[in-house]
């Protein structure tokens, strides 16, 4: 079903790059339940990704149920993604102000399947999962166990042929890390293919998976059982595979609460400097960060901001358009990883552009309309007032609106709502499923 071949994967780290994945070849067949392990970093999850189709990889030749993935159209992997795969994330991945039968039914609205069936279906499949009782409730209001419930329901209600599980234990307390392998364990006895991505042997006992390598410590006890269970490399491996070679990349001073840290990063520079015999006017031979410094200049940004923020709203009226396709930007950095699950879960690009230009058109019309009912009022008010004091009003009389200008009003409002949201949809389609996952 998944036959991988000598996939290659680089990341770009500054002017380095790390080379994560180096001719990888794997078999998995329809029905089996595959354990992936290794420590931090060593390239598991970016593995499971590309298996997923939530990331690319850079050469070699991935084939899924027979067909050549390769260059595949976001549309496509979408669709794929939609109706292949389930994903099972660490973090859970639940939308926050969805309800949890309305999270498990997300990836039926991308089939297209109307509200009160999908809503139907995946109340069957909480009730699978023991959480039929919790359906209305929101994540917060869940355990980390009963969240993870609802995310294999989730996974599970589209019908896939494969569940991706990355570190499905990983924020899950060891009885219940036992209890979800057990329901992975089931899932696959039903006959779905299971890869789960793992550091932590204990919970996979009883899992096959293969061994490339083994290692006998001639330690004994705690230590000897922690050896047997780690991959060792020679350091001279390591020394190419990271880049480092003999260099230490660096280290950093914390200066008392009475002493500048300008100053140690002076007396730093100089004992270096001696000790490694460096120019005393090379300026450059010793790179330095002074967070304190850092700090003070982030301190006067945001005073900056401040002043900013005040200027910008004497513009609002003038800026209104501008204004709207700022926050949605900001809405949606915020919400970018609420668009990965999305997009993971099987949302075309055309449907993320949809909403978000759908999102500006509403907020673009509703604080127009706003602002025009709050400019009548203030109008009114100074009216009475001038009233009161014995002053002319003819200025302010009757204030109207007439039906013409409204009805133009929102229509101008649609059309502005819909350019505002043109940059930030784009931005929201330009964001990578796997970059927005990860993102904090």
């Amino acid at each position: 079903m998944i036959r991988l071949k000598n996939i290659h994967k680089t990341y770009a780290m500054g002017s380095n790059e790390l080379h994560v994945l180096k001719g990888i070849d794997l078999d998995i067949g329809a029905g089996e339940l595959v354990s992936i392990m290794g420590p931090s970093g060593s390239g598991k999850s970016t593995l499971l990704n590309i298996i997923g189709l939530l990331d690319t990889y850079d050469s070699g030749e991935y084939q899924l149920d027979n067909r050549t993935i390769k260059r595949m159209s976001e549309s496509q992997a979408a669709y794929f993604r939609n109706r292949f795969f389930g994903f099972i994330f660490q973090a859970f991945n639940l939308i926050s102000f969805k309800s949890a039968v309305e999270n498990v039914a997300l990836p039926l609205y991308y089939q297209k399947i109307g509200r009160r069936k999908r809503n139907a279906i995946a109340l069957e499949y909480l009730d699978k999962m023991g959480m039929r009782d919790w359906a209305d409730h929101l994540p917060a209001e869940l355990s980390g166990g009963q969240q993870q419930r609802v995310a294999i329901a989730r996974a599970m209600i589209s019908k896939p042929k494969v569940i991706l599980a990355d570190e499905p234990t990983g924020a899950l307390d060891t009885e219940t890390s036992y209890e979800m392998m057990d329901l992975l364990k089931t899932i696959n006895q039903n006959g779905v293919t299971v890869i789960i991505v793992t550091h932590e042997h204990d919970i996979v006992k009883g899992v096959y998976f293969k061994v490339i390598g083994a290692f006998e410590s001639r330690k004994e006890g705690d230590e000897a059982e922690e050896e047997t269970q780690a991959v060792f490399i020679p350091f001279t491996v390591f020394q190419q595979a990271f880049n480092y070679g003999n260099i230490v990349g660096w280290f950093s001073l914390t200066a008392r609460k009475d002493v500048p840290a300008s100053e140690v990063e002076k007396k730093a520079i100089a004992f270096l400097a001696e000790r490694h015999q460096v120019a005393p006017n090379d300026v450059h031979a010793i790179g330095h960060w002074n967070t304190e410094k850092e700090y003070k200049k982030m301190t006067n940004l945001f005073i900056g901001i401040n002043a900013l923020i005040w200027f910008v709203g004497t513009c609002t009226l003038i800026a209104g358009v501008i204004g709207v396709s700022n926050i949605l930007l900001f809405i949606i950095k915020e919400r970018t990883r609420e668009i990965g699950i999305k997009r993971a879960l099987g949302a075309t690009p055309f449907s993320v552009i949809g909403q978000i230009i759908l999102e500006s058109v509403l907020l673009t019309t509703v604080a127009g309309y706003f602002g025009l009912v709050f400019g009548i009022g203030i109008t009114e008010m100074a009216a009475a007032a001038m009233k009161r004091v014995g002053g002319g009003s003819e200025f302010f009389k009757n204030p109207e609106v007439s039906l013409t200008v409204a009805a133009t009003a929102l229509a101008v409002l649609i059309v502005c709502g819909a350019l505002a949201g043109l940059i930030p949809a784009k931005r929201a389609v330009s964001i990578r499923p796997v970059e927005a996952i990860r993102n904090e």
